[in-house]
């Protein structure tokens, strides 16, 4: 059927249709959204008037159209899937803590604003003339309207949670360097169709956006074809999807065992409520689906505008602003890494909350609390035994880590990577003269290397090399780090496994008197153990500063 023959076809389809709908009992009009197989028949049914959306990342419709008309559709016609219109709302139940809850003073120092990502927010528009706030671009989908001016509120405070520059109030958005993107899918009520959200959607992924912010939720408790369809294709490539996990109506309770959509889908990140005792917001809806919390309740944020003051500001409280404070911290993170992909930078993400309830992953707080992040190395985790060691010598810039943001705090460390730190961190008189035969004088520790024999920190093999790229053991490491520090010998152990005649055993018995270095729980060193980057740099941050020893 060529392009001509179709057209007339629906258009026929579609008079004969109404002309019975008069002429019998009026049929129940409804709108659908259908996805096709053919390019050719979306075309057609594009010129259709009642056509409501078009959904080019989907090469689908929404269209109003009774059963009737729908079934004769589905026969003739090329038809891929077909799903009933549904209902969609806010995540909203009603001064600021939500910002310092989830950004640290550590995380201020990283001058992390989520510059130059965008983050699309399909909501109910935003105040286009707010003071603290600025955005890229905006669409209306919704019928009745075809600006983007928040009539309800809703979107503004979601907006000002990400992006609010602080300037003209007490509070700052999470993200405030990021580019913002405003769909307005829902009205003045803060409700809307799950054909409105899509188009919003489509039209934010035309954007190429990076992150996009839902803190809407459908009480529908079948997935949703169309979001699901559109949200899958969107996180295949790289787009990170946070929603709400849905409030709880007080009159009903929780009418699921788990999360809403379309947070529940497994490749969205759902996102629950706490407060600021970090407690579960009472209406934060649980289940084995959510992946994280962050600040909801009580939350102070830019609102819409009331008449012609345009500086507003209000309390709101829900799941809704949860989803706000995790779209502007992944924002962050997709700043401080980007050439993580989605899946990999959600993972660090998962990584890096603070567990609240049960240890480990539930279904009350799924992953913990979202952080931003503290570091420039991905592969280093907040609250991990390593953390204020592996601080301290970045944050006095003596180690760098890998070009690839990563420290590889389980990987072992060499003697020529201990030679140079011991060599930055410590103060030594004679500069280096002593050379070793596998040392050349290309080799980035050379002059570290040569600095540390020269003033008898090392002494290298029997056979004159130095072995630059072999581990170093628990041992020898110690006995750098005493000769470093010119720490006297110590002879009494308190540990099981350090022989008194060994060579090591008054620079171990030492360090483990004076907290810099720290046996196992059964009271042994495990000398010979090589050692890894994180344990290495305990033990110098340890060696340096006094403060943090055990």
């Amino acid at each position: 059927m060529n392009m001509n023959h179709m057209r007339r076809a629906i258009v026929f389809m579609m008079f004969f249709f109404l002309f019975i709908g008069s002429a019998q009992a009026k049929a129940h009009v409804q709108t659908y959204m259908i996805g096709f197989t053919n390019e050719d028949q979306l075309k057609a049914f594009t010129e259709l008037e009642t056509v409501t959306h078009t959904y080019d990342s989907l090469d689908a419709v929404s269209i109003q159209a009774t059963e009737e008309q729908l079934r004769e559709w589905q026969q003739t016609f090329k038809v891929d899937w077909v799903e009933e219109d549904k209902h969609v709302s806010i995540n909203q139940t009603e001064e600021s803590w939500g910002k310092e809850a989830v950004v640290s003073e550590r995380s201020d120092k990283l001058n992390l604003t989520g510059k130059g990502i965008k983050v699309a927010v399909i909501d109910t528009g935003i105040n286009k003339n707010h003071p603290a706030l600025s955005y890229k671009a905006g669409i209306s989908v919704m019928p009745y309207t075809d600006s983007y001016e928040d009539d309800h509120g809703h979107g503004t405070h979601v907006a000002g949670i990400i992006k609010a520059s602080g300037e003209q109030s007490n509070m700052s958005g999470v993200a405030q360097g990021v580019d913002l993107y405003v769909a307005k899918v829902l009205d003045e009520k803060g409700d809307g169709t799950e054909s409105d959200v899509l188009a919003g959607i489509d039209w934010a992924l035309k954007q190429n956006v990076d992150i996009i912010n839902l803190s809407l939720s459908s009480s529908e408790q079948k997935p949703l074809i169309a979001i699901n369809r559109i949200l899958k294709r969107a996180t295949d490539n790289g787009v990170i999807v946070v929603a709400s996990s849905g409030n709880v109506l007080n009159a009903i309770g929780q009418i699921e065992s788990d999360i809403l959509y379309p947070a529940r889908f497994p490749f969205v990140v759902g996102v629950g409520s706490v407060d600021k005792h970090l407690q579960r917001a009472e209406r934060s809806y649980i289940g084995p689906s959510l992946d994280l919390v962050a600040p909801g309740e009580k939350i102070y944020s830019t609102y819409k505008a009331k008449g012609d003051n345009v500086n507003t500001y209000a309390t709101v409280s829900g799941t809704s602003m949860a989803t706000a404070y995790a779209s502007g911290v992944f924002a962050l993170y997709k700043e401080a890494f980007p050439k993580l992909s989605a899946n990999e930078l959600k993972q660090v993400v998962f990584n890096n909350t603070l567990d609240l309830g049960k240890k480990g992953k539930d279904n009350d707080y799924g992953h913990g609390l979202i952080r931003s992040p503290e570091t420039a190395f991905h592969d280093l985790t907040i609250g991990a035994w390593y953390e204020r060691p592996v601080h301290h010598l970045i944050d006095n810039g003596w180690v760098t880590g890998f070009s690839d943001q990563t420290y590889r705090p389980d990987a072992n460390i060499t003697r020529g990577e201990v030679a140079t730190l011991i060599d930055r961190t410590m103060s030594f008189n004679k500069k280096g003269t002593k050379q070793f035969t596998d040392v050349p004088a290309t080799h980035y520790a050379a002059s570290h290397i040569e600095t540390l024999a020269t003033n008898d920190i090392i002494t290298g093999y029997p056979d004159g090399n130095f072995g630059p790229s072999d581990p170093i053991t628990r041992a020898d490491v110690a006995v750098m780090i005493a000769r470093a520090l010119d720490a006297p010998q110590e002879s009494t152990s308190e540990l099981s496994d350090i022989p008194a005649d060994a060579y090591y055993a008054g620079a171990i018995n030492r360090l483990y008197k004076k907290g810099i270095v720290t046996g196992y729980t059964d009271l042994t060193y495990k000398p010979l153990k090589q050692v890894t980057r994180s344990e290495f740099s305990a033990i110098l941050a340890k060696s340096i500063e006094a403060s943090l020893r055990e």
